[in-house]
């Protein structure tokens, strides 16, 4: 099997077309000013993101899953602390509105993207199922 690099796993890429390319597209078409999360990230409930936000606990689901199984990553070295930054889960209207949003997504996939590149080719060799 050829391995990849870090920066060619298939789910970095996807995530990384999807906050780059498509999601500013969308946007844009649709005239959207704030983006409810919850529809993109698989499994992350508005109960889920509640509790990040307040502070009570991390989100559970599906995708928290796959950051501990494929990364060996707590969901907090991603998003930061329970309750730190609302708008890294939830869309709130804020008078910086989208372009702050977009920022904070495109933060979290180079902290993905480090992440991958520090985890190695283990991690990149096809392990993400």
């Amino acid at each position: 099997m050829v391995k990849q690099s870090p920066r060619q796993n298939p789910k970095l890429l996807a995530a990384k077309e999807l906050f780059h390319v498509k999601l500013p597209k969308i946007m844009d078409e649709r005239g959207l000013k704030t983006v409810d999360l919850t529809l993109l990230i698989p499994g992350l409930s508005y109960q889920s993101a509640y509790d990040w936000v307040s502070g009570n606990k991390v989100p559970e689901g599906p995708y928290t899953a796959w950051l501990i199984q494929v990364l060996r990553v707590e969901p907090a070295e991603l998003f930061g602390p329970p309750g730190g930054d609302p708008n890294a889960l939830v869309a709130i209207s804020t008078p910086k509105g989208v372009g702050t949003q977009i920022k904070l997504l495109e933060e979290r996939i180079k902290v993905l993207e480090r992440i991958v590149e520090q985890k190695g080719a283990k991690v990149a060799g096809g392990t993400c199922g």
